[in-house]
């Protein structure tokens, strides 16, 4: 099974679910690094040669504050919020745009037969589930993989065993909500952001769009 997932995009959360679901490993799929994931579910965020079966995908200004707190949870160095935001969004060097890998990523990611919206998963997250597992006995995985419980095990993670770095003063659970970057974003980047994304917004989250000043 192939999931495309670009970063920060709710990837690692279902894949952890259908691991836990279909393979029953004998260890919590959230304390445990890539590597050892991919062997039994592969996710990818970057195009593969290989078609997805399952594609999640997530508004792409919640994705920005996603990876933003991605990095200060890993100690990346990183500008402060608003010079990020403004960054992720800018028009020059267009060869490194985060915007233009989201995009191609996206791209691949319609090939999947399996569609997940971030948004809906955290909605109904049994629903979206069964589109690609038997409803029975998921529950327990649903719970096991909530957002508090796996805050909470985020306190007992081993950085070495994750191979990351690890600033346990932020959390990788930062904050699921949706369209969480209305409280990040400025008016002038909310409408640029809106811009650059302009038909993927207008197609699956049309409710997030504002009147421009």
């Amino acid at each position: 099974m192939l999931i495309a997932s670009y970063t920060k995009s709710g990837g690692s959360w279902l894949t952890w679910m259908l691991i836990d679901i279909i393979h029953k490993p004998d260890f919590n799929c959230d304390q445990v690094a890539k590597a050892t994931l991919d062997k039994l579910i592969h996710k990818t965020e970057i195009p593969q040669i290989a078609n997805p079966d399952i594609h999640i995908f997530r508004h792409p200004l919640d994705v920005v504050c996603s990876a933003y707190n991605y990095c200060l949870f890993t100690n990346k160095p990183v500008p402060s919020l608003h010079e990020y935001i403004d960054h992720y969004l800018t028009n020059d060097n267009l060869l490194n745009l985060q915007t233009v890998k989201y995009k191609i990523m996206f791209n691949y990611g319609k090939k999947a037969p399996i569609q997940i919206k971030y948004e809906d998963l955290l909605e109904n997250t049994k629903q979206e589930l069964c589109k690609i597992v038997e409803s029975n006995n998921i529950d327990k995985t649903i719970e096991k993989y909530s957002l508090d419980n796996c805050k909470a095990r985020e306190k007992t993670i081993d950085p070495v065993k994750m191979q990351r770095d690890i600033n346990k003063n932020y959390t990788f659970f930062n904050k699921a909500t949706k369209y969480y970057y209305k409280e990040q974003f400025t008016t002038e980047q909310i409408q640029k952001g809106h811009n650059v994304f302009a038909d993927i917004i207008e197609q699956h989250w049309p409710d997030s769009i504002e009147e421009k000043i």
